[in-house]
Formats: structure tokens, sequence, C-alpha cells
């Protein structure tokens, strides 16, 4: 799937009440933005709930957004802008706090580039280091297991 799985709550309802697709879009839109509200604290800073929801909305609709999912939720998320043909501005990344450190960010950025094929360089500002980085997408492909 382009955009992720499902998120397991979401398919419950959809199959229990038999919801049409936008409903289905829209409460999985609600539970991406829920998840990157509760795990960057820094969105916060910059920006409403309603207006984190209105930009994961453009996401969904641009297949700039990528989610992993399991038994328990969403494991992580990764909102990208594709600035030229063959760069994209990671605008954020959120982990599961139990499964950081476990290549979820690793095999989120390999989703994006499995949709943008014609990406070469990955650009993101790190809120820790206060700087912005940019990675040849070689080396994020050259670690796969």
């Amino acid at each position: 799937a382009l955009i992720a799985d499902g998120v397991e709550t979401s398919r419950q309802v959809l199959a229990e009440q038999e919801l049409d697709v936008f409903i289905w879009v829209s409460l999985l839109i609600e539970e991406l933005t829920d998840f990157l509200w509760d795990n960057c604290p820094y969105l916060h800073e910059k920006n409403t709930k309603e207006e984190l929801y209105k930009a994961v909305q453009l996401h969904v609709q641009y297949y700039t957004i990528v989610s992993l999912i399991d038994k328990n939720g969403i494991c992580g998320v990764c909102r990208f802008n594709i600035t030229n043909v063959d760069e994209a501005y990671i605008v954020d990344v959120a982990v599961r706090k139990d499964l950081r450190y476990k290549d979820i960010l690793q095999r989120l950025l390999r989703m994006g580039l499995e949709i943008w094929t014609s990406i070469k360089q990955l650009r993101f500002y790190s809120q820790d280091n206060k700087r912005e980085f940019v990675v040849p997408v070689n080396m994020v492909l050259k670690k796969e297991k």
C-alpha cells in the first residue's frame, strides 16, 4: 500500500460498519495526525493540531507520507516534500517510543523512495542538533539488510 496497510482500529471500524472509503481515509488521517502530534513535541511550537491535520490531509493526497503499523498500532510516520525532481525534504519523522533504534526510520525512508524513485538525496533538519543535513539516497539504500 502506498500510505500504509491501514490502522488496525480504522480497519475494524470499516469492517464492522461498512464505512465508505472517504470516512476510512478521514479516520486514517486523524490517527496519523494524533500520532505525529503525540510524538513530535516541536510541532506544538509551530502548528495547531488542526493545521497539522490539514497538512497530513495534503500529504495523503500527494502520497508524501508513509507509515508502518503493527498489532499495537502505528509504529512510525514520515512526511516529506518533494522539493525538485531529485530531492526530498523530510518534514518530520516520528517513531513509537518502544520501537526507537529498531530501523523503523530506515524502513520509512525506503518506503518513500519506492514511491518517488527519482529522488537522489534527502534533506532534513535535526531538532536535536539544530542544523540541516543532506543524505545521498545511496547511503540509505546501501544499509539494506
